[in-house]
């Protein structure tokens, strides 16, 4: 089962890769009131991928470059809720760069899969293997919203890793 998730994290996270590539620059950085910038959604689903298929909070391992807070995506968590915008951005070799790393660390992360233990973000009421498959529909999700940002083009069906 660790192969299997390992693979199908390498799948999504590949086609995600696929489309940062097919994404133009005007349409990388366009942000506006009420749409966040297309590399500011996908460096939030490269960090709930690593977070997430972590077996723990504290044994997330950090990305070089990884910002305390450009994960947020829409209102911030604490008071006043406004929308978070960042004062940085990453290019898309930086994303590319952020995935390769996450890449790296998700069969170690796998290896202390227990699958019917509870997972480790308690606000989630799901076993470690419903949340797994919780985090690769989130990686699908977000791709899926850079893909119609970009004209409804895709990279195509990946369908073995």
């Amino acid at each position: 089962m660790k192969r299997e998730l390992a693979s199908q994290y390498e799948i999504a996270l590949t086609m995600l890769k696929g489309v940062i590539s097919e994404t133009e620059e005007a349409t990388w950085v366009y942000t506006d009131e009420t749409k966040e910038a297309a590399w500011h959604i996908a460096y939030h689903a490269v960090y709930y991928a690593n977070a997430y298929c972590s077996p723990s909070e504290e044994a997330v391992k950090r990305w070089n470059r990884q910002s305390n807070d450009c994960h947020f995506l829409g209102p911030t968590p604490w008071p006043p809720h406004e929308r978070f915008v960042p004062s940085e951005t990453y290019s898309k070799a930086d994303i590319t760069e952020f995935i390769d790393f996450v890449l790296k660390v998700i069969p170690e992360y796998l290896e202390h899969l227990e699958p019917e233990k509870p997972c480790w973000p308690h606000w989630y009421k799901q076993n470690q293997l419903e949340f797994h498959l919780n985090n690769l529909r989130h990686i699908q999700h977000h791709t899926a919203q850079l893909i119609e940002r970009n004209g409804g083009s895709s990279v195509g069906w990946i369908g073995v890793g």
